[in-house]
């Protein structure tokens, strides 16, 4: 099952040959492809407004544009994500998988903003898919990017005793692999005088895991060790930081009332707010003095000891 971000699902798939890269300026490219993992519906998320990302970035107060691209972009936290980033005055190259449909609305929400966007497709799972993502969209940009983040997760379940090899190494390549190669491919990209931003999304359960979604669980380890060796590799061109968000959507098809019954067992005793997860993530690419850092927006469960998933309890 392939997501839009690290929420959970239910595996579908369909065939879908010839999938349009839609860029700005009418600029398009085709991929091909064998097949494509339909995600499952999302429901509704809070409307993110540009007076509630802050605060601006400093290129965005002197007029200058700035491209950030976001994997999972069209859907849940990656949707949200791109709209506060247009709204700090990033413009936004919204990458998705499947949900061709999810994208182009978010495009239209953040054209709305004032902001430029571009609609690109490839899937995580294909590396060599993955190591043209950043040329493409600079190509369809007319320039570097010089913001990335990495929403876009695999999250099917297993555990120790029904992880499988080929479970795992899909886990690992969409999850750890693709933000390697898409952090490398934005500082190889880069302009003389440009610096660049990256913002991997982990997930609140690596402080304090449980045995649900092993392979999904050590796919996240890895990237934020890989973000902490990167943050140090790149610099001082590149700064990479993590945001750790907590049990803060629900799953797809899950019901609304019991969602809010699972999410709100934190030591805040308080409902959790996407909102704030997206404003931590434009946060650290708009503060040009921190790297290595991580934020857990998580309503303190990162120190809850839990036997189960959050969402399974």
């Amino acid at each position: 099952m392939y997501q839009g971000d690290g929420s959970t699902g239910w595996p579908m798939a369909r065939a879908n040959p010839d999938l349009r890269l839609a860029g700005g300026e009418g600029a398009s490219v085709r991929l091909k492809e064998t097949a494509v993992r339909d995600p499952v519906e999302s429901p509704a998320l809070p409307q993110s407004s540009p007076n509630h990302s802050r605060p601006l970035s400093v290129a965005a107060l002197a007029g200058e544009r700035r491209w950030l691209l976001v994997t999972g972009g069209g859907k849940r936290l990656g949707r949200l994500i791109a709209l506060t980033a247009a709204g700090s005055g990033w413009d936004v190259v919204l990458h998705y998988h499947a949900s061709v449909e999810a994208a182009v609305a978010t495009a239209e929400e953040i054209r709305g903003l004032g902001r430029q966007v571009i609609t690109v497709q490839a899937d995580l799972a294909d590396p060599a898919q993955v190591e043209t993502l950043l040329a493409r969209a600079a190509a369809a940009a007319g320039q570097p990017l010089e913001g990335l983040v990495n929403s876009a997760s695999l999250f099917d379940w297993d555990d120790a005793a029904s992880l499988t090899a080929a479970g795992f190494q899909a886990h690992q390549t969409v999850n750890t692999l693709a933000p390697v190669l898409l952090t490398r491919a934005l500082h190889q990209g880069l302009a003389p005088a440009q610096r660049g931003a990256v913002v991997n999304i982990l997930d609140f359960k690596l402080a304090n895991p449980n045995p649900d979604h092993l392979s999904y669980t050590l796919s996240k380890y890895a990237l934020a060790g890989a973000s902490r060796v990167l943050a140090r590799a790149l610099a001082p061109l590149v700064r990479v930081n993590t945001v750790s968000p907590g049990y803060v959507l629900p799953a797809p098809g899950q019901d609304e009332a019991e969602f809010r019954r699972l999410s709100r067992r934190n030591p805040l005793d308080r409902d959790p707010d996407p909102r704030q997860v997206a404003d931590a993530v434009v946060f650290l690419l708009n503060h040009d003095t921190i790297t290595d850092q991580d934020i857990a927006v998580d309503c303190g469960l990162h120190f809850l000891t839990l036997d189960r998933d959050v969402g399974l309890a």
